[in-house]
């Protein structure tokens, strides 16, 4: 059984023991804790047949069930939001876990004080939605769900980024220049550049490797697949969007002493205006 970060398990309001959090994919713990020990892209990444198949179809079932029509004009757009903490234990466990929590923490108080006026839509693979980010649906942080290729951040239908073009994009979670980046560039194509944000605190760099300087958050330079994107002035932090709350405005120092940071850690850059 993978031994997940107890952070993690409490964060998401884990319900079984095992190599799935979720029980109401219990049925396929084995398979789900196979992908996650040795991940493998060769391993039917469309999910066109066997278990792969049956838990897409499980997964698309379920969060057909919880999702709601984002009418919002802004959009959260996670992809892959866990990876770090289902596919890099070990690599967590070797000094990044101070970072890795400040990540999930944040992650995570973004998703409980979604400004209003915001929808959040989820990217991500069947196997880490049956293992984790089901759960965040199922406690209504999430509006609609888009399953992607396995390990890639190309989402299996398109329409999931066509639906985002006349909105403005506020983008997050794994890996820089990854799967993240994969999906920057398809949004790319139908949002206008001016119009995507880059949620830098919550952008994660992939923690093997080594151009990173040892970073794991925070990346200097937002990476597509093709090359960089953002200028300073579309890059914001979480604080700056939680603080465009209009019902209960957060101050940010509140927000500061909730995520056990001090003060300078957080620029302080200014939303753009609207």
């Amino acid at each position: 059984m993978i031994g997940y970060a107890p952070a993690l398990k409490e964060a998401l309001k884990a319900n079984y023991q095992g190599n799935v959090m979720n029980s109401r994919f219990a049925e396929f713990d084995r398979y789900v804790g196979e992908c996650i020990k040795e991940p493998n892209s060769e391993k039917d990444s469309c999910y066109h047949r066997g278990y792969a198949g049956r838990l897409y179809e499980r997964c698309m079932e379920h969060a057909g069930s919880l999702m709601r029509p984002v009418e919002a004009d802004r959009v959260i757009a996670l992809v892959h939001p866990l990876c770090l903490f289902l596919n890099e234990r070990e690599l967590l466990a070797g000094g990044k876990e101070k970072e890795a929590h400040q990540y999930l923490d944040r992650l995570m108080l973004l998703l409980n004080n979604k400004p209003e006026g915001f929808g959040v839509v989820l990217f991500e693979m069947a196997q880490h939605y049956a293992a984790a980010t089901s759960l965040l649906a199922e406690q209504g942080l999430i509006d609609q769900v888009a399953f992607t290729i396995y390990l890639e951040g190309q989402p299996m239908d398109h329409s999931a980024i066509s639906n985002l073009r006349h909105k403005e994009v506020f983008i997050g979670g794994a890996y820089n220049g990854l799967c993240l980046g994969k999906l920057i560039d398809k949004i790319t194509k139908d949002v206008p550049a001016e119009k995507i944000y880059a949620l830098t605190d919550i952008i994660v760099e992939a923690p093997w490797d080594k151009k990173n300087e040892g970073k794991l958050i925070w990346p200097e330079n937002i990476r597509g697949v093709y090359g960089e994107y953002f200028d300073d002035p579309n890059k914001l932090t979480v604080a700056n969007l939680i603080e465009r709350r209009n019902d209960s405005p957060m101050i940010l120092s509140d927000m500061v002493a909730a995520l056990g940071q001090n003060h300078a850690e957080i620029p302080s850059r200014a939303a753009p205006k609207r």
